[in-house]
């Protein structure tokens, strides 16, 4: 007995072990205005979550990780972009126009313990404060000294999971798309134009 439950155990910490987010904690948790001629994309996972979620950009650039209660934030240059996550076989994508100057939500979500995910795009509203939804979620950030090798096995074949993930989205309800479109948070006195539904693809 004791044999079984000690080889339970050891089991268990290397499940543990293979689940490690290759990330460390951010030096600050504040989310701040994007640099001059940028924009800034916020990647949160504010609930409870069983894997861990790696991010490429449309070029299959590794942007981070996303654990349970975890967020991120980044800073990119305007113009049509799109994000992937990427969590054990399947592979989600979010996209649209940005516009330096402003702020862009993604969010990860699930209906519950064991339930698929969902990546989708939230545009705060000016009536909303879009970090109380953080009040209990750890900042990261990439770790530098992660082992590339853990990485690149969590990431498998991005260009192919890219490719899987656009084609889902194209056969999805106009709904279901429209909720995977960026689109900025609310600035006072500032114009949002609604993007296209089909911005998220890439282009032809």
């Amino acid at each position: 007995m004791r044999i079984g439950i000690a080889f339970i155990v050891v089991m268990g910490l290397a499940a543990c072990g293979a689940a490690r987010p290759l990330v460390r904690d951010a030096s600050s948790r504040e989310i701040t205005a994007p640099s001059e001629g940028r924009a800034r994309v916020v990647l949160a996972m504010p609930g409870a979550y069983r894997d861990v979620i790696s991010v490429v950009d449309e070029r299959g650039q590794y942007v981070g990780q996303l654990a349970q209660r975890t967020f991120t934030t980044l800073e990119v240059e305007p113009g049509t972009r799109r994000f992937y996550a990427l969590v054990g076989a399947s592979a989600y994508v979010v996209g649209g126009t940005v516009e330096a100057g402003r702020t862009y939500w993604v969010l990860a979500e699930t209906a519950g313990f064991g339930r698929p995910l969902r990546w989708v795009a939230w545009a705060p509203t000016c009536a909303e404060d879009p970090t109380a939804r953080l009040a209990a979620v750890r900042a990261v950030e990439p770790d530098p000294s992660a082992d590339r090798t853990a990485l690149d096995r969590a990431l498998g074949n991005v260009p192919q999971r890219i490719l899987e993930a656009d084609r889902e989205l194209e056969t999805m309800p106009e709904a279901q798309r429209t909720e995977r479109v960026l689109q900025p948070a609310c600035v006072p006195g500032a114009e949002t134009t609604t993007p296209s539904t089909a911005e998220p693809n890439p282009p032809q």
